[in-house]
């Protein structure tokens, strides 16, 4: 090979390496202002996305267009008191990058699993950490949750420290003092530019007439005000700070290897990502004395409209309209339950559990009418099943079930 040959060779290659690293670092940059943005959120009361976004084929079948987080603010440093202060649901759409936002007042009238009666909502991270809240909220809002994300104040102080103070226009002067707690607030009304204990007074205040609805409210504000100023270039320059604090103080159970994944989902949506993007909602409800207890009572109608805007992905919404009936053919016990109760969350109607005519079915069939053959098929993909016209011999009740469902010996 000629001394130019060798040249050319070297000067191709490093021209090839110098293209790698500017897209990988134009990929990391968009990946992390998909992270910075989510963490913030999750600062205020939606904290963060640290980790693995990857879809798992129970979830592709649940929510296929969307992932749903649950995000905690904990007052843990609060004289040791783990209670969750903060609780909303986040839901991303992988398709579009739009992003619902669910405030869930923290004295929500609910009903904690294995726990009797009825308790405020952020009880339930009390008795039983973030496992047990996600299971109350998903109970209350019928919607399957993916991830669970929390972090205490002192993560989200440094945080906005670090991104310089964010502007908000104070609609009215908030002053509150609680000795015991440790809380004194005294903030003017006014365009006022906030650091991070200003910044989480600003959040957790809750002392007006409108109690903890004015709180979620000014939460809201913020991270639009946020929002702003994240999506500024100057923040590109402190990502790797950021990045830093935010794995230092959050807590979650979303593994670390697949946040790349998402960022590569989500690359035009990151890239053209605005405020408008982001809707957020109230839990509707009502305050209301039960038991001479103050809750927030949830208005079911409402709150199902609300879930179904906001949360539940136009796959739930068209499943929601399928009859399903789930039948056991391989005789493992609890089997049509486990997965009607699965395909129930998918936004399914189950209309029927229970057992074959016979438990010897090695794979499991999906039979479907002609109108639901596109659901049909996604589901014996999951199931792993063979598809099947609907045949007009089928029992009495074919004009009333979608899709019929025989489970065989190849279900786990």
């Amino acid at each position: 090979m000629s001394k130019y040959n060798r040249f050319e060779k070297d000067r191709l290659k490093a021209q090839e390496e110098r293209k790698t690293k500017r897209a990988r670092k134009k990929l990391y940059l968009k990946m992390s202002i998909l992270v910075i943005l989510l963490s913030i959120i999750v600062s205020v009361g939606v904290f963060g996305l640290m980790n693995d976004l990857g879809i798992s084929d129970k979830q592709e079948l649940l929510v296929e267009q969307k992932l749903n987080f649950l995000i905690l603010g904990s007052d843990a440093l609060n004289q040791g008191i783990n209670r969750a202060d903060s609780i909303m649901v986040a839901s991303v759409d992988l398709k579009d990058g739009q992003i619902g936002i669910l405030s869930l007042p923290r004295d929500t009238r609910v009903q904690i699993p294995g726990k009797e009666g009825y308790h405020k909502l952020n009880a339930a991270y009390a008795y039983g950490g973030s496992e047990l809240i996600k299971e109350t909220v998903e109970k209350l809002i019928k919607v399957p949750i993916d991830y669970s994300i929390s972090t205490d104040f002192n993560g989200f102080k440094s945080i906005i420290n670090t991104l310089g103070g964010i502007e908000v226009n104070v609609a009215k002067d908030l002053k509150y003092i609680d000795q015991a707690g440790g809380l004194y607030i005294d903030i003017p009304a006014g365009n006022q530019t906030l650091y991070g204990q200003q910044a989480l007074e600003y959040i957790r205040f809750r002392h007006d007439r409108l109690g903890d609805i004015g709180r979620i409210r000014r939460q809201q504000k913020f991270i639009k005000a946020v929002m702003d100023k994240i999506l500024t270039p100057k923040v590109i320059f402190k990502i790797p700070k950021l990045i830093k604090q935010l794995s230092d103080n959050i807590e979650t159970d979303l593994p670390m290897t697949k946040g790349l994944k998402l960022a590569m989902e989500l690359t035009d949506e990151i890239r053209d990502f605005n405020r408008s993007k982001i809707k957020m909602e109230t839990l509707p409800g009502t305050p209301k004395y039960a038991d001479g207890i103050s809750y927030w009572v949830p208005d079911k109608a409402k709150l199902e409209a609300v879930t179904s805007s906001l949360i539940r992905s136009k796959d739930y919404l068209n499943n929601s309209q399928l009859n399903v009936m789930v039948l056991n053919g391989n005789g493992k016990v609890g089997l049509a339950n486990e997965i009607g109760d699965l395909l129930s969350q998918s936004g399914y109607n189950i209309i029927k559990v229970g057992n074959a005519k016979r438990f010897d079915y090695s794979k499991t069939k999906v039979i479907y009418k002609s109108s639901a053959k596109q659901n049909a098929e996604k589901m014996a993909n999951y199931l792993h099943g063979e598809l099947e016209v609907w045949q007009e011999v089928e029992e009495k009740n074919k004009n009333e079930v979608d899709i019929k469902v025989i489970l065989g010996e190849n279900i786990n």
